[in-house]
């Protein structure tokens, strides 16, 4: 039972006598989450294996490697956790969404499992209970966009809005900003897929554009039942960042 950290978590959760809702509720996370951390499609950070430890009183080297590797995870990790223990000093909060974070001077915006494809799109996934991870940001710097808690990060596959927008950035969209601001850049849900665009609303069609012009138009007829009710303006694209390409054989081996 012991043989990953999947198996450990169900292990000292059911030691704890918890459901899967109420451990995802100590730790402030989805219960679709916890299900994947237990079922080992989803790897826990090290925030969250933190929470995870102190909820359910176990060691925190053990949640991660188990009895025989506890000692050498230990001190593998002691620099990586020393510099998470100045962080969180600093007030920097990790593994909490946006919106429940209090009064310090960074916020974590969480980065969702549905990836907007400004090509062909790709599959409109349950992206509210999809959260990966979190990334924080200044709050004071945060709010120039909107408020924390209508903010989710994304993101992006694909080459069309090149050179605005390329393949592997992430985009910071705001939920509550789902009125049509034509030009703007909005990630936007049709016929089951997301797809990220600038919007031009003329009577009675919606055209979704890219910035590459490689890739053509995609025109949405609004006259028509079908098409109308596929659409959907999901959030505002309201900043970007581009992603420095990595060499991933150069990257460490998972632990």
């Amino acid at each position: 039972m012991e043989n990953s950290i999947a198996a450990r978590i169900k292990l000292a959760r059911e030691a704890k006598r918890l459901s899967q809702t109420k451990l995802a509720e100590l730790i402030q996370a989805s219960r679709s989450a916890v299900q994947s951390y237990e079922r080992g499609s989803t790897r826990p950070n090290i925030g969250v294996t933190q929470a995870l430890a102190r909820v359910l009183e176990c060691d925190f080297y053990w949640l991660l490697g188990g009895e025989q590797n506890q000692r050498e995870i230990a001190e593998s990790f002691e620099p990586l956790m020393k510099m998470v223990d100045i962080i969180q000093k600093s007030k920097i909060t990790i593994g909490e969404p946006a919106g429940a974070i209090g009064d310090g001077e960074y916020v974590s915006v969480p980065l969702v499992r549905a990836q907007p494809g400004p090509g062909g799109g790709t599959i409109l996934e349950s992206y509210d209970d999809k959260v990966i991870d979190y990334m924080a940001f200044r709050r004071e710097w945060l709010l120039a966009f909107g408020r924390p808690q209508n903010l989710k990060l994304m993101e992006v596959k694909g080459d069309s809005m090149e050179p605005v927008i390329s393949d592997s950035d992430v985009v910071l969209l705001d939920f509550s900003r789902t009125e049509l601001r034509p030009g703007k850049i909005f990630a936007v849900a049709f016929d089951g897929h997301i797809y990220l665009k600038r919007l031009y609303a003329e009577p009675g069609r919606l055209t979704l554009r890219s910035d590459n012009k490689a890739h053509p138009d995609i025109v949405i007829d609004l006259t028509t039942a079908p098409q109308a009710d596929m659409v959907k303006v999901i959030a505002q694209a309201v900043w970007w960042s581009h992603a420095e390409k990595v060499d991933s054989s150069r990257l460490p081996a998972p632990l």
